[in-house]
């Protein structure tokens, strides 16, 4: 009788390289997820003050054009803004607040009126998030609105 004798090698992977290589991959994947996840409110912030300039700079630009007021007003209930003289809107994103100044707890507020001759008035204002505040600053010569991130 001839029997052979073969030694078998392993053709798998054992358990433990399995568990290993999960736990290197989750500790992988959190990281990612979590410095996304926390640069997520900063993209919001810095997404929506772009786009509220834009919005107020866009109607100084309605103001002059067609000669007459344009107030923006805060509606508190909608959390959106809104400019009388064409009716535009911008909505606040949820992550994102606007704080009045001087406590003011008026379900419509004027933020900022701009005059058919290049002049502007920004009430006592901020945007907040739980990590950053962003302050308007008028441009004295152009009359621009713009805002300065500030701690």
């Amino acid at each position: 009788m001839n029997i052979e004798h073969r030694t078998s090698t392993p053709s798998g992977f054992s358990l433990l390289e399995l568990l290993v290589v999960l736990l290197i991959m989750s500790v992988t994947v959190g990281l990612v997820f979590g410095m996304n996840f926390r640069q997520k409110e900063t993209v919001v912030i810095r997404s929506f003050v772009t786009e509220f300039s834009h919005f107020l700079r866009t109607a100084r630009s309605h103001a002059l054009l067609d000669g007459l007021e344009n107030i923006c007003i805060y509606h508190h209930d909608d959390k959106k803004v809104v400019e009388t003289l064409r009716g535009r809107s911008v909505q606040i994103p949820q992550e994102v607040e606007l704080i009045l100044g001087d406590a003011v707890n008026a379900n419509k507020f004027d933020l900022v009126s701009f005059y058919p001759d290049g002049s502007v008035i920004v009430e006592d204002f901020f945007i907040e998030s739980s990590r950053h505040k962003y302050f308007p600053e008028v441009e004295p010569f152009m009359g621009k609105v713009q805002f300065q991130r500030k701690q």
